[in-house]
């Protein structure tokens, strides 16, 4: 009877370790607040949409894009889901998925007939050869209605 109890809150505590474990991993992002508002009076806007956000830093400038999705269980960013992403954004009291413009331009996927990723060695000698290597590039969209914002590192708004 008393094993019984045990193992039952030490099921429970398991189970709420992995619930609390699993969102803990997710970074958070906050905006300048001067970015924030720009970005919330386009999605008052259209409040039944869903949306996630693309980041892309400049040398002296970043760029923020609100991206309508139709599907934002399928979407995919590259070669990543947008719902899986272990990034967030607060904007307006809620979080929106997070990507990177790094996850397009440092995000690789080798080839499906191969297994995993070829070592230092490997890549290095392949360089030399012919056929190279087989790594790909990842699959780009174009997002013609994002709403973007650009803003310099003081977080002040570029018009």
């Amino acid at each position: 009877m008393i094993i019984k109890k045990v193992l039952r809150l030490l099921f429970i505590t398991l189970l709420l370790t992995s619930c609390f474990s699993r969102n803990s991993s997710t970074v958070k992002y906050i905006l300048p607040l001067n970015v924030e508002k720009e970005i919330v009076v386009e999605l008052n806007k259209d409040k039944n949409s869903d949306y996630f956000i693309v980041l892309n830093s400049y040398d002296n400038e970043n760029e923020i894009s609100l991206v309508k999705s139709k599907n934002l269980i399928k979407e995919k960013y590259g070669f990543y889901s947008v719902s899986n992403s272990g990034r967030r954004v607060l904007i307006d009291d809620k979080f929106y998925p997070l990507m990177l413009g790094t996850d397009l331009k440092f995000g690789k996927k080798y080839c499906e007939f191969k297994t995993s990723f070829p070592s230092l060695n490997e890549r290095l000698n392949q360089v030399s050869k012919e056929e190279g290597l087989c790594i790909l590039n990842p699959p780009i969209k174009i997002y013609d209605n994002a709403f973007t914002v650009k803003f310099n590192k003081s977080g002040e708004v570029i018009k």
